[in-house]
């Protein structure tokens, strides 16, 4: 169904946020395309390109509230168009479609609200020295998105690490199901899933390599894996040019120029022919705060797709890899990614076995898995709860930390 059909179906606004770098939004896309199957969407974003690469077609139902940059500040004026703008629309039901939104449902008690929680608060509210101006303003804007959280109907956080958060927070359990984010597969790329050809050990990232994500530890992994003589390959996807020159730079310095296969922004079905090609994905957190919450959208492409996955020791990432079975796990460190690299290249025969196991592991991150689920939480929005207090949350407050 395109998503500009008219439809006699409910109103339901929905609100974004996306950084104007941000690549991948076939999680939010697909979101959109099952919700306009159900309501009357009508699109509030900062960017009117965001309609377009959300595949929302209709202007007449997209209202466009600029805002440029992506600072704390940017975020927080944003929220308060966006509580303005929805004073002024007639009532009905609001998804705020990413956390960084939480502090709009604040203005919004009159009205039903809904929350993907996808990223955690000290994350985008990055956590400064407390006896300074700038710690004092992001430790009150984390507080501000969590009160927000506790005045909406459902919030649905991505992992369980986060529902347990919002639990610990004030939020009753039965307003925080976890919901996975689901990772959409046509029967093309169910096609993908080749048998493995000869050649190097092909080990893929897709997305950008930051240094929070263990650009350093990866690429200096797979290097000492080739000085210790396995034949491995790095292939990366949807590399920001930037990068592209530090990175080739990297391999060709140490000799290796031809263990780099790199691809920049390219569609979801292009990054699924790349992980059709490798033998293992990779991905790494560093051990920080907020990704003790926050597990990576790729993680669960990889595991679909039938990728073993080697990853560090963070529960974000061990809760959903098995050691030996559905990936290798290491230190985060460039030496414990070449004994990852090392332990797989000892058995290649073996990971068509692991590859099973990841298939059979990923049936439940499917987005036609996780797609109902998801839609009953925003039906939840329709109904008149039968305890109004639920609604409203706790009474007291309580503390919420910085």
């Amino acid at each position: 169904m395109s998503l500009a059909t008219p439809s006699p179906h409910p109103v339901l606004y929905v609100v974004t946020w996306f950084y104007d770098y941000q690549p991948g939004l076939a999680i939010y896309r697909q979101r959109l395309e099952l919700l306009a199957e159900h309501y009357e969407l009508h699109l509030l974003v900062r960017n009117p390109a965001h309609a377009w690469r959300l595949g929302f077609k209709d202007a007449a139902r997209v209202h466009v509230l600029p805002e440029t940059g992506g600072s704390s500040l940017s975020l927080v004026r944003y929220c308060l168009r966006v509580a303005r703008q929805l004073a002024r629309l007639p009532e009905a039901p609001v998804f705020l479609f990413t956390s960084h939104l939480s502090m709009v449902a604040l203005g919004l008690r009159d009205r039903p609200v809904a929350i993907y929680w996808n990223e955690m608060p000290s994350h985008y509210f990055t956590r400064h020295g407390k006896r300074t101006a700038k710690g004092w303003f992001t430790a009150a804007l984390r507080r501000l998105t969590y009160f927000g959280a506790r005045s909406a109907r459902v919030v649905m956080p991505i992992s369980r690490f986060m529902a347990d958060d919002l639990v610990a927070r004030g939020l009753p359990a039965q307003r925080v199901p976890v919901v996975d984010m689901g990772v959409s597969v046509s029967d093309m790329a169910l096609g993908l899933r080749a048998a493995r050809r000869p050649g190097p050990l092909t080990v893929c990232y897709a997305g950008t390599l930051t240094g929070e994500r263990g650009r350093d530890q990866i690429v200096g992994g797979v290097l000492a894996a080739l000085v210790e003589g396995i034949d491995v390959k790095l292939l990366l996807v949807g590399v920001p040019d930037v990068d592209q020159v530090e990175l080739r730079a990297a391999f060709g310095n140490a000799g290796y120029p031809r263990a780099l296969e790199m691809h920049g922004l390219v569609s979801t079905a292009e990054v699924y022919a790349a992980y059709a090609r490798a033998d293992l994905g990779v991905t790494l957190l560093e051990p920080n705060a907020h990704f003790q919450f926050n597990p990576p959208t790729k993680l669960f492409e990889y595991l679909v797709l039938g990728l073993p996955v080697i990853c560090n020791r963070i529960r974000t990432l061990t809760h959903y890899v098995e050691d030996g079975r559905t990936g290798f796990h290491c230190d985060y460190s460039s030496a414990g990614v070449a004994r990852a690299i090392t332990r797989a290249a000892a058995d290649r025969a073996a990971l068509d076995a692991m590859r099973a196991h990841c298939i059979a592991v990923g049936e439940r991150y499917r987005w036609d898995r996780v797609a109902p689920h998801f839609l009953q939480q925003i039906q939840r929005l329709y109904r008149v709860p039968a305890d109004r207090a639920e609604i409203a949350g706790p009474p007291t407050v309580a503390p919420l930390g910085d």
